[in-house]
């Protein structure tokens, strides 16, 4: 998948550390689809003025935010939750976020 290319990490089945079967990729899909929708409706809505926009962005962020809250060993956001999977490290990969930081301290040594 692109997060465990780009990221090193992967989806697995929060009970038995596997690969999720298809029921609960798709339960967690779902979620997460429908609440990435709402929030591109609500973008499109923002020059109308209207304060409900923000109501439509609400699932993404009550989804993302629940990760705050989760003090567990493995956080879960409400789509990780509902599709009973977590999000774990992995050994392969691109590990974008390492590159990207190297290239913010580059930039960060070079403009002293």
């Amino acid at each position: 998948s692109l997060g465990r290319w780009a990221f090193d990490i992967r989806v697995v089945d929060s009970q038995f550390y596997r690969t999720p079967r298809l029921l609960e990729l798709t339960k967690r899909e779902v979620v997460i689809g429908l609440a990435a929708f709402l929030f591109l409706l609500s973008l499109g809505g923002l020059g109308s003025g209207s304060a409900a926009i923000i109501l439509w962005m609400l699932p993404i962020i009550i989804d993302g935010g629940a990760v705050l809250f989760d003090t567990s060993r493995h956080p879960q956001t409400v789509h990780d939750r509902i599709g009973h999977t977590i999000v774990i490290g992995s050994r392969r990969g691109y590990s974008l976020d390492v590159k990207i930081r190297y290239l913010i301290d580059k930039v960060k040594r070079e403009m002293k």
